[in-house]
C-alpha cells in the first residue's frame, strides 16, 4: 500500500459561499441543549440532542415538527445518544452509547417507530454502507487492536478491522493498550459512491480509508496538527496533561467524493481553563487532495457541522446560546 503523506491543505483555501442562513426553531417546548448529530433527507431534518436525550424533527426550512425521546428505559428513550444515520428511505439507526444499544427505527412521514435494537459495548460512532453498520470504538482489547466492527442491520457481528497507526513503537504492550483506550474515541463515515469506510482518530492527525472487506486503501495525515494532547506514562499508569494548547479532531461528515473533516484548537489559559475553540474545516477528496474551507466574512465553517446533504448544511452554534443553523452551500464545480 502506498501511503499518502502530507496533503496540500494549508496553502490551498477554497472560498465557498453559504447563504440563506436560518436558525432552526427552538423555544421552551423543544429546547436545543447539546446537539451532537444530524441527518437531512428529502423531506425533513433530524437533530440528535444528547443533553435532552431526544431526536428532533424539522421541516427543510427549519420549522419544528415533533420530537421523540427523553431519559428513561423505554424503547424510544435514551441515556447518551451519539448519532443518527440513514439505512434506507424508511429506516434509520440511532446509537445510544449510554445504553450500549443500536436502535433501528422506522420513519413513516412524521412518525418515528421502534423496530428492534441490539447491544454494542464500547461504540463511539458508526456509519452505514450497503445495508451494513460499521462501528468505531474501544474494541482493541478484545479484538487484538482492531477498532472497527461490522454488523448486519439485524445485529449480527461478523468481522473486525482497522488498526491504529503504531506511532509509539517503543512502548510496551501494556502501555500501548492504555494509549489505545484513550485515542480510539474517533469518528467514522461511509462513502456510498466510492464504497469506502473513512476513519479518523480524535487525538491523532490521521485519516484512514478502508474497503468493506477491511483492507486499508489509503491514509492521510493532516498537516500542522498542533501540540497533540501530551500523554505521559508513570508507574504503569497513564496521565493526560491539558497544560498545553492542543488540537483535536472534532467532526467527520461524508459528502460527494470526499469528507468534511473539522479540527478544533483549544487554548489553555490560567488555572488550566480551556478557552478559545477555533475550528479549521477541510474538504479531503478520495483522490488524495485536500483544501481548507472558508467563506466570506468567516460566517460559515467556524461552527461544528452536523450534516451535509447536497446543497444543505446544518451546524451548531453556541453564540449566544446553543442553537442549530441551517444554510445552503454552493459547491465549486470540481467538487460536484
Amino acid at each position: 500500500m502506498e501511503n499518502i503523506d502530507w496533503l496540500p491543505v494549508e496553502e490551498d483555501t477554497i472560498w465557498i459561499d453559504l447563504y440563506n442562513f436560518k436558525v432552526i426553531q427552538s423555544d421552551s417546548l423543544h429546547l436545543i441543549a447539546n446537539p451532537v448529530s444530524g441527518w437531512i433527507d428529502k423531506d425533513y431534518i433530524y437533530v440528535v440532542d444528547d443533553e435532552m436525550k431526544s431526536i428532533y424533527l424539522y421541516t427543510l426550512d427549519g420549522k419544528f415538527v415533533r420530537y421523540i425521546g427523553g431519559m428513561n428505559e423505554g424503547p424510544l428513550e435514551f441515556r447518551r445518544i451519539v448519532k443518527i444515520e440513514k439505512i434506507n428511505d424508511t429506516t434509520v439507526a440511532v446509537l445510544d452509547a449510554g445504553k450500549a444499544q443500536m436502535y433501528i427505527l422506522n420513519i413513516q412521514n412524521e412518525s418515528i417507530l421502534y423496530h428492534h435494537s441490539f447491544q454494542i459495548i464500547g461504540a463511539h460512532d458508526f456509519c452505514v454502507l450497503n445495508n451494513d453498520i460499521y462501528v468505531i470504538g474501544n474494541f482493541v482489547k478484545s479484538d487484538s487492536g482492531k477498532v472497527v466492527r461490522a454488523y448486519s442491520v439485524t445485529g449480527q457481528y461478523y468481522k473486525s478491522f482497522g488498526e491504529i497507526p503504531d506511532y509509539k513503537r517503543d512502548i510496551d504492550r501494556y502501555h500501548k493498550q492504555m494509549l489505545f483506550y484513550h485515542i480510539t474515541n474517533g469518528k467514522i463515515a461511509c462513502l456510498k459512491n466510492e464504497d469506502l469506510i473513512i476513519v479518523a482518530y480524535e487525538n491523532l492527525p490521521i485519516i484512514q480509508a478502508f474497503s468493506p472487506n477491511g483492507k486499508l486503501v489509503w491514509e492521510y495525515r493532516i498537516p500542522y496538527f498542533n501540540k497533540m494532547v501530551y500523554i505521559e506514562f508513570k508507574n504503569r499508569g497513564l496521565f493526560m496533561s491539558w497544560e498545553y494548547d492542543f488540537d483535536i479532531m472534532g467532526s467527520l461528515n461524508g459528502i460527494e467524493r470526499g469528507v468534511i473533516y473539522q479540527l478544533f484548537h483549544h487554548t489553555i489559559e490560567e488555572a488550566g481553563k480551556r478557552e478559545n475553540i477555533f475550528v479549521t474545516t477541510y474538504y479531503i477528496s478520495t483522490d488524495g487532495k485536500g483544501w481548507v474551507l472558508s467563506a466570506p466574512e468567516g460566517l460559515s465553517w467556524n461552527h461544528e457541522i452536523l450534516a451535509v446533504n447536497d446543497s444543505r448544511v446544518i451546524a451548531t452554534s453556541d453564540d449566544p446560546e446553543p442553537r442549530i443553523i441551517l444554510a445552503q452551500v454552493e459547491w465549486p464545480d470540481f467538487l460536484q
